[in-house]
């Protein structure tokens, strides 16, 4: 695999070329889907699913050796983003569908949306790397360094300017309170 030119090592603005350029690796005859995509990166209302964290999530697939599927998920997974899980992913997963029909078989793109799927609880199959690593990609934000990771919190909370700090406090425990319960985490 070619190394990127994006560090994992937190959540930092990426050039736009060089995530083109990604993109283009993997899937040349789709340039305008990339571009498309990436315009949705770079939605206004986007703190903390911009292109940092696209960016750094496919720079964790590539630590943790990712294939062109799992790439090509990741750029779609949150390629719909109004704040509103599950509904979001869902409409991520529709959009590739519609998006990739021309360029990607149908059983193809099937698996692609499993795994832009998997987002909304970051629960895979037993077995289903490609799923883990997809997980593991968009929770790896928890395993940056601390100060890394408070700025990622708070971009989280600019996400959600409507909601009162008492009400973001109980989404935000309650979202990684259920993470800690899980039987496997990564």
């Amino acid at each position: 695999m070619t190394q990127r030119a994006w560090p994992p090592a937190g959540l930092v603005e990426p050039d736009d070329d060089t995530l083109l350029a990604a993109w283009t690796m993997l899937l040349p005859a789709a340039p305008l889907v990339g571009r498309a995509l990436l315009a949705r990166w770079h939605e206004p209302h986007r703190d903390y699913h911009s292109t940092r964290h696209l960016a750094h999530g496919l720079a964790v697939l590539e630590q943790l050796g990712a294939g062109e599927d799992e790439q090509i998920a990741w750029w779609f997974h949150d390629a719909v983003h109004a704040n509103n899980p599950p509904w979001d992913e869902q409409e991520s997963a529709q959009l590739l569908d519609s998006w990739l029909t021309p360029f990607v078989v149908a059983e193809r793109r099937e698996r692609l949306q499993e795994l832009v799927l998997v987002t909304i609880n970051h629960d895979p199959h037993d077995g289903d790397e490609a799923a883990a690593r997809i997980s593991d990609a968009d929770l790896a934000v928890l395993a940056l360094p601390d100060e890394s990771y408070r700025r990622s919190v708070e971009q989280l909370r600019a996400e959600r300017p409507a909601l009162e700090d008492d009400q973001w406090q109980t989404i935000r425990i309650g979202r990684t309170g259920t993470l800690l319960t899980t039987t496997q985490l990564f």
